[in-house]
């Protein structure tokens, strides 16, 4: 393969075989590598994402914020997201108390 680097740009070339014919062709910085791998295996997706929708804020100061996570593992309960998020979070976009409670808005599992 080959990487060519033009006013900062990158773009990858590949060409199987050709690539020593292919450099005096191309302008710019040109070097060539050999892809030593693709990455590694991805997991199966979940036929249907379970979606959840909290509300967090310091009951004081009656303040507080919302935040989605678009998937939580099946086998995580309130509680379990309760013991990362109160104390450890914002209470609000704008300030840096931490909430004290966490509500569910919205579940979908």
């Amino acid at each position: 393969m080959l990487r060519q680097t033009l006013s900062g740009i990158t773009n990858n070339v590949k060409a199987d075989g050709v690539e020593d014919e292919l450099i005096p062709l191309l302008a710019g910085l040109v070097e060539k590598f050999e892809k030593k791998g693709s990455g590694g295996t991805s997991t199966a997706h979940p036929v249907e994402l379970n979606t959840k929708r909290y509300s967090v804020g310091d009951s004081s100061q009656k303040i507080s914020c919302s935040f989605r996570v678009p998937h939580v593992k099946e086998s995580v309960t309130y509680s379990d997201v309760e013991a990362v998020v109160v104390g450890k979070f914002d209470a609000h976009y704008d300030q840096t108390t931490k909430c004290d409670y966490l509500n569910l808005i919205y579940d979908k599992s």
